[in-house]
């Protein structure tokens, strides 16, 4: 079942990593993110490029089958957010 479609935007928080990874299609505006970097200081806070694929790698899954191909999108990228490696650390 392809659930990319039906989801369009996430955040992640790696508390050991102290990052935030966000997704969206929408654009998110730099005063945004600065208000969100000075309330977590010392942490990274970065846009995840590959939606909901590199969501996935992030949180230590991958499904193809979830993914819809973008027809608008370059082959490269696609390709890219197909060959994320899933992150082998156990989700908590």
């Amino acid at each position: 079942m392809q659930v990319e479609g039906l989801v369009n935007a996430g955040l992640v928080i790696d508390m050991d990593r102290e990052a935030m990874g966000y997704w969206t299609p929408d654009r998110v505006p730099a005063r945004l993110v600065a208000d969100i970097q000075s309330a977590w200081p010392g942490w990274e806070v970065r846009r995840l490029r590959y939606g909901l694929a590199e969501h996935l790698a992030v949180t230590g899954r991958r499904d193809d089958d979830l993914l819809v191909a973008h027809e608008r999108a370059a082959p490269e990228w696609d390709a890219a957010r197909r060959a994320l490696q899933p992150d082998p650390r156990l989700v908590r």
